[in-house]
């Protein structure tokens, strides 16, 4: 299992210390909890450390963005979520939230994967949350997170960018792109470019100068 040391000491900066938080705490040293106890404990997170997104300080977001730039934009009771599904989530917890979470909870999900050792296993889990068309879910698979790039093949890499393109998301924050770029995806998002231009719709100028750039217009 990947560190989150970060993410935790992070957490434990701007999340409450009393109250209800108490009980977070508590869960995070529980050792191989069922997992009933697991489901009631990760849905309520927000309740007892807050829907805020704190505001990190310059180094603190350095340091998340490290580790997947998304985990900068979470709200303190998503990456409390984050922190839990990384650390404590059975291969099974993890394969139940994707199936049947609510949006908030399989991006936070999607997130954790990223510091599980089971995170590839889980690679077609993913791939069929792909299907979905919560904006939310998408834009926490799509944008800022690395699990795409590292898991994916490149057909589902490129109909992830296709997808993204399609639902207006902000193309430049796919994480990895540059790295898994090739001309079969080149050639992918120009042909979106021209049933776009044919359609006589708008396509966004981050895509016509992705374009420009690779020397396809």
């Amino acid at each position: 299992m990947k560190n989150t040391a970060a993410i935790k000491s992070i957490l434990l900066i701007h999340a409450p210390k009393q109250g209800r938080a108490l009980a977070y705490y508590d869960f995070l040293e529980t050792v191989n909890p069922s997992q009933k106890d697991f489901l009631i404990q990760f849905s309520g997170v927000p309740r007892k450390l807050g829907r805020h997104t704190p505001d990190y300080t310059d180094q603190e977001i350095l340091q998340l963005n490290e580790l997947a730039p998304a985990l900068a934009l979470l709200s303190i009771g998503n990456l409390g979520r984050v922190l839990l599904a990384a650390n404590l989530a059975s291969t099974e917890d993890i394969q139940e939230v994707l199936l049947r979470g609510d949006d908030f909870e399989k991006a936070a999900v999607l997130l954790a994967l990223n510091f599980r050792d089971d995170g590839k296993q889980l690679h077609l889990d993913v791939v069929n949350v792909c299907r979905t068309n919560s904006l939310d879910t998408y834009k926490a698979l799509a944008l800022n997170n690395p699990y795409p790039a590292n898991n994916f093949t490149e057909d589902e890499f490129i109909q992830l960018t296709l997808k993204v393109l399609f639902m207006g998301l902000p193309f430049d924050q796919i994480h990895g792109l540059e790295k898994r770029c090739n001309q079969k995806l080149i050639e992918a998002v120009l042909f979106f470019y021209t049933e776009r231009t044919a359609a006589k719709r708008i396509v966004p100028d981050i895509c016509i100068n992705f374009l420009k750039e690779k020397n396809a217009l």
